[in-house]
């Protein structure tokens, strides 16, 4: 008998330059896995299946939701499995499933009355799908529900199932936020067929969209395995190119390469503080920034008086572990006009105040002030202005009296 396995774990960044201070926790060991996704509230879901030496043998599929693993039972017929799943939203669920044989398949609904403890009151729904071996499912957010296979897409109509695109291996659903469905075909390609609220078709390539719709790759409601998109709005591409693979990151600028030297990148995540993770060849890999500093909450507009004296107080951020300490200068102003900063130098991670003080002679008016923060290692120039106003204005709160 084999007795290989695949072990779920969760994964904590300490957003550091190190990896011993991560902190991993296994949540489950399965046979072999099939399908995942995940919540932001940490829940998982996923589909599996038991290796054994007279063959695969289905496994219902099961969510991992306050600490504990449940498993669910669809109303399907005695030896089918359960594939992808598609996570509407917290209620509602999605499966696709097929038969031993894969002579007959079916989308499997699940809305789980928003308990998912609570198996009782769960209504499943089994659209079945003929002789159609899945590999996706997905509802879009105008409400069609799609079934991706490898002989083309599908389409759920009424009762029954439409193939709108024909001889074409779909491997991944990608429904986009404004109704369009993104269907991504199998293999090395990244081709993608473009489908529009009114069903209209597009063949396009990952690369293209990325070079001149960057919008719809952002779009994108689904995590898949060809591109990522990163809180800063970057898009992370999956680079098939010989003899490696490697990523591309685009934006509005343009994109850039990155060479990892490994081969076979078969997802792609990008998380907080342009951290990217892939795995490849089944190792987990994580590229994040070189150590840095920001100061860039103190860009701006900073408005003071003649003969006065201002505080400022700016968080410094430590970026990937960074803890040399930071020195900071501002520069070109006239001399009625100083700008301290104190503790000067400050270490990352801690609170920086600056002062501005002016002479009784300062002019009314706007003064660059670029802010020069420099350690041993990297230096930036922010861009700030200091403004000169006749007299300050007090904040207030208007209170309004309605009625006696």
């Amino acid at each position: 008998m084999r007795l290989d396995s695949s072990a779920i774990q969760t994964f904590e960044d300490q957003a550091s330059g190190q990896l011993n201070d991560d902190l991993t926790n296994t949540i489950g060991w399965f046979s072999q896995l099939d399908g995942w996704a995940a919540l932001p509230n940490g829940d998982v879901f996923i589909t599996w299946w038991q290796d054994g030496y007279h063959g695969p043998f289905p496994r219902p599929p099961m969510r991992w939701v306050q600490g504990q693993w449940i498993q669910y039972d669809p109303p399907l017929p005695s030896g089918w499995f359960t594939d992808d799943v598609f996570v509407q939203d917290y209620q509602h669920i999605w499966f696709s499933a097929f038969s031993y044989f894969t002579d007959s398949a079916a989308a499997v609904s699940l809305d789980d009355n928003n308990t998912p403890t609570d198996l009782t009151d769960d209504t499943w729904n089994v659209f079945y799908a003929g002789e159609v071996f899945p590999s996706s499912v997905a509802v879009d957010t105008i409400g069609r529900v799609w079934l991706g296979s490898y002989s083309g897409l599908y389409l759920q109509t009424d009762d029954s199932w439409q193939r709108v695109v024909e001889d074409k291996e779909v491997c991944e659903l990608v429904p986009t936020d404004d109704g369009m469905l993104l269907a991504l075909l199998c293999g090395d390609s990244l081709n993608v067929i473009i489908i529009d609220q009114a069903g209209y078709q597009t063949l396009s390539h990952v690369y293209t969209l990325a070079r001149e719709n960057l919008d719809i790759l952002r779009s994108a409601t689904r995590p898949n395995q060809k591109w990522a998109i990163a809180p800063d709005g970057g898009v992370w591409v999956v680079d098939r190119d010989w003899p490696t693979d490697g990523l591309r990151r685009y934006d509005e600028a343009g994109y850039q390469e990155y060479d990892p030297s490994v081969d076979h990148i078969t997802n792609v995540i990008a998380g907080p503080d342009n951290r990217v993770w892939f795995t490849a060849d089944g190792i987990v890999w994580r590229l994040s920034p070189k150590p840095d500093f920001d100061l860039s909450p103190i860009q701006g507009v900073w408005p003071t008086t003649p003969d006065s004296e201002v505080s400022y107080r700016f968080p410094l951020r430590a970026v990937d572990g960074f803890t040399l300490p930071v020195t900071l200068e501002a520069a070109g102003l006239p001399p009625e006009i100083t700008a301290s900063f104190a503790p000067n130098p400050v270490i990352p991670g801690s609170m920086v105040t600056m002062t501005v003080e002016t002479s009784p002679l300062a002019t009314l008016g706007s003064f660059p002030a670029p802010i020069q923060a420099s350690s041993d290692a990297i230096s930036h120039t922010l861009d700030t202005t200091i403004a000169v106003f006749p007299e300050a204005q007090p904040l207030w709160l208007p209170l309004l009296r309605v009625g006696d």
